[in-house]
């Protein structure tokens, strides 16, 4: 690509300075088109050859093409990332609303290499006393977070239950 840079170059150069010092008349105007055609003939040839070989290749545009179109998925998967956790969070808002209770949901995550969502810490505080002494509400605490586990596919460990 180089060498050819610079054979177009000097041949432009040449005729450049060609034309400028060739005198006006008849003859002229054949020498301006005798130079423009080996100035076109040094741009083609190469370029056809190249092609012939099948050496011929835009890698600088295709690279360039491929960081932007990488960039535009990126965004779009951690777009739809975000997504699907707020639609998680609504889904265990529904649940809670389902069990009459209200409640804040709250998820920590991360996204992997492989774009794929890790669940660091999720957070639900009722809005409403569940435990009361005497009575077996205790169990819905685990169910909250029984429900949460299966949803999500996580570790119950991770799953904070408060009032």
């Amino acid at each position: 690509m180089k060498e050819y840079l610079i054979s177009v170059i000097t041949v432009s150069i040449l005729s450049s300075l060609i034309i400028g010092i060739i005198p006006e008349g008849k003859t002229s105007k054949t020498i301006i088109f005798c130079i423009n055609l080996i100035l076109s003939i040094s741009i083609i040839f190469p370029i056809i050859n190249k092609i012939k070989n099948g050496d011929f290749s835009l890698n600088i545009i295709e690279t360039q093409n491929y960081s932007i179109d990488e960039k535009i998925n990126t965004d779009y998967i951690r777009y739809s990332i975000e997504k699907r956790v707020e639609n998680n969070k609504k889904i265990i808002e529904n649940y809670l609303t389902e069990k009459n209770l209200n409640g804040e949901i709250k998820i920590e995550y991360d996204i992997d290499a492989s774009f794929n969502i890790v669940y660091k810490k999720i957070s639900v505080k009722l809005n409403k006393k569940v435990i009361i002494k005497n009575q077996s509400n205790i169990n819905i605490i685990e169910e909250i977070k029984n429900y949460v586990s299966s949803l999500l596919l996580v570790d119950k460990e991770i799953i904070e239950v408060y009032e």
